[in-house]
């Protein structure tokens, strides 16, 4: 039970994780496209 416990909590870190580098990567496209004036990247 520990072992699924541990394997979870590196599941749910890794997640988090992803999900902000992947908010972090449209954050710097919007500001790209705000700097630029116009639609670069979607």
């Amino acid at each position: 039970m520990l072992e699924f416990l541990d394997f979870y909590d590196s599941y749910k870190q890794n997640i988090l994780q992803l999900n902000q580098l992947r908010f972090n990567k449209m954050s710097a496209l919007e500001q790209l496209n705000f700097s630029i004036g116009k639609i670069v990247f979607n």
